[in-house]
């Protein structure tokens, strides 16, 4: 499961740009396109595994190590584990930043990690997937939705992590 502890404050499609895309020139609905915004963003991370703003999350998994986080590229700040039925803080972890794998020595279940998002560079394909995606959730009709959001899928495709290449 993960968590937003501290949301991103800015993000990589500005309010100015969605609402070029979406051809609106009117500041009535500033708000909803700034929400959908974030939502679209946070939907293009959780499809791509990658970052796209900066933000501070908790993420709590199942299992056994090695665990990979839920985003990259990100730094870890704490991690702790279950011990019987106590939470115990790890002092003994390696991060391996390149790939996104934690692992806790003493065969630690239950992992909690604290982790920042710090991206450096946002591809413009993943940009305009996140304008699909605020356009289909802003204006589109029923039978548009969907070929909206298959074509931002489709954008966002080839920036996937952990597909085996």
């Amino acid at each position: 499961m993960l968590i937003t502890v501290n949301p991103a404050d800015v993000e990589p499609v500005t309010l100015e740009e969605a609402k070029h895309h979406l051809r609106v020139d009117h500041d009535a609905d500033d708000a909803l396109i700034q929400s959908l915004i974030t939502a679209a963003r946070e939907t293009v991370e959780r499809f791509t595994g990658r970052a796209l703003a900066a933000a501070s999350y908790r993420w709590a998994s199942e299992g056994y190590a090695p665990y990979v986080l839920p985003l990259w590229p990100a730094s870890v700040s704490s991690v702790s584990y279950l011990s019987g039925s106590e939470r115990v803080d790890a002092a003994d972890y390696t991060f391996d930043a390149d790939r996104a794998l934690l692992s806790v020595r003493h065969g630690a279940a239950g992992v909690n990690a604290e982790f920042d998002t710090e991206p450096a560079h946002v591809p413009e394909a993943l940009k305009a997937a996140i304008k699909l995606h605020v356009e289909a959730q802003y204006d589109a009709g029923p039978e548009d939705k969907p070929r909206l959001v298959e074509a931002a899928n489709a954008l966002a495709w080839p920036y996937r992590l952990n597909l085996g290449v």
